[in-house]
């Protein structure tokens, strides 16, 4: 919903930061593109700030434009999981394997392509997608998708891996989209 009588203005959620509240209301300025938002104090005077009216820079956020293959293996009503090597983006947590899909390549080709790489196993079929959610602060959208597998998962690439019902995997230190779907199911889906 756009407000009248600014150019170049749109909404924008309200966001507290430093003691101030940003307007609801964002414009874009610059060359660049960059977006700025009026901001206003409403409680006391925020540290450098004065009553009255400053400006925030509001952090971009990517759209998600890669796809993420998770793959949701199950051994009666237990799913594997696989903790993420220290080193790398939610390093340390637990997550479903998988990765990043390839350029062309579909989603059953990732989920064979990269659990023989992680876990050294072979994939015999891959289902439908049963959720998707964009990784907050990231590019990509992880798509969460039924796998049967062949052979007995060794880790390559994670620190461990673990069966677990989806009550038993909530109480893991999972990866948010991973926790997301896991709380997903214990709601029930639709």
């Amino acid at each position: 919903m756009a407000r009248t009588g600014g150019r170049g203005v749109e909404r924008t959620s309200a966001i507290r930061t430093a003691g101030v509240e940003r307007s609801r209301w964002a414009r874009t300025v610059g060359a660049r593109g960059a977006r700025c938002a009026v901001a206003r104090v409403t409680r006391g005077v925020a540290r450098g700030v004065a009553r009255g009216v400053a400006r925030v820079q509001l952090a971009r956020v990517p759209e998600p434009s890669i796809r993420v293959i998770a793959a949701v293996v199950a051994d009666g009503d237990r799913l594997l999981v696989c903790q993420r090597p220290p080193h790398k983006r939610h390093g340390g947590l637990w997550e479903f394997p998988g990765g990043k899909r390839e350029p062309g390549e579909s989603d059953a080709d990732a989920a064979r392509r990269e659990l023989r790489e992680e876990l050294g196993v072979e994939v015999t079929r891959v289902g439908r997608e049963r959720f998707a959610i964009h990784d907050d602060g990231s590019p990509y959208l992880i798509a969460f998708v039924d796998v049967a597998i062949r052979g007995e998962p060794w880790c390559h690439e994670h620190t461990a891996l673990r069966w677990g019902t989806p009550a038993e995997l909530a109480a893991l230190a999972l990866a948010p989209s991973d926790r997301r779907f896991v709380e997903w199911l214990l709601r029930g889906p639709a």
